[in-house]
């Protein structure tokens, strides 16, 4: 309970005292409690990367193919575009 009092006043996760932001939402570089550093570790968005193209990709391919049977007298460049925008 006190883990996610602590995640919502945006505490330090270790100390659980210090502020992870300071003054007009910068992120202090570290925490002034208990010295953790708050930096980004390196190949941080590398995960996001690869769910968002794995995830993202099926769906819009899921979606061309609908639009490409849903209208089969459209040309295929015309099933991508609503397949994309959606």
């Amino acid at each position: 309970m006190k883990a996610i009092v602590a995640l919502l006043l945006c505490r330090c996760p270790r100390c659980r005292v210090g502020n992870i932001f300071g003054p007009w939402f910068s992120t202090n570089r570290r925490c002034p409690n208990c010295s953790l550093g708050f930096d980004l570790e390196r190949g941080y968005f590398s995960g996001a990367w690869a769910i968002s193209f794995f995830l993202g990709f099926p769906i819009i391919f899921g979606f061309m193919v609908l639009f490409a049977y849903a209208m089969p007298g459209w040309p295929l460049e015309l099933a991508v575009l609503p397949a994309t925008l959606l």
